[in-house]
């Protein structure tokens, strides 16, 4: 019992890679078929995969740190209440043309339109229709116009 019988047991015990391909290296769509099957039970367990988000209450203290995603500051109430004031008073008066105005203002062009062909010659291609539409929408748009400084 020397060495041979050693390096028989030795021989025996030992991993050999086999020569023909396994199951697996033989049919594909096996292969595809299990990765099929691992993809949507993958995909379902990140999708509904459990996240917990703590739930701030307003005006309440929290339990525990907060991390916020944006940077914030808090709040001083003195000069908070301080700027609103001084943005009230930055607010200057908001002008608007009467209606009334505005519509005494179309009869006249409407009339002038009609008794005096003048402005025929320097809106040549114009016919009537079309300015007296254009007249409805300059007073819709004048309606609703409102005027003031570029401060408010």
């Amino acid at each position: 019992m020397g060495s041979s019988d050693k390096d028989a047991r030795l021989g025996s015990s030992e991993l050999k890679f086999a020569r023909e391909p396994g199951f697996f290296d033989r049919s594909r769509g096996i292969t595809f078929l299990i990765a099929g099957g691992f993809a949507p039970f993958l995909f379902l367990f990140l999708h509904f995969r459990e996240v917990r988000i703590d739930i701030l209450e307003i005006n309440t203290v929290a339990e525990r740190y907060v991390v916020a995603q944006t940077d914030f500051s808090f709040a001083d109430q003195e000069a908070t209440a301080i700027l609103r004031e001084e943005s009230v008073r930055d607010i200057d008066k908001v002008w608007r043309i009467q209606d009334k105005e505005v519509r005494q203002r179309r009869v006249e062009f409407e009339n002038y339109l009609l008794y005096n062909q003048d402005w025929r010659k320097q809106a040549e291609n114009s016919t009537l229709e079309e300015m007296l539409r254009a007249v409805s929408m300059l007073e819709d748009f004048l309606m609703k116009l409102r005027l003031t400084d570029p401060r408010t």
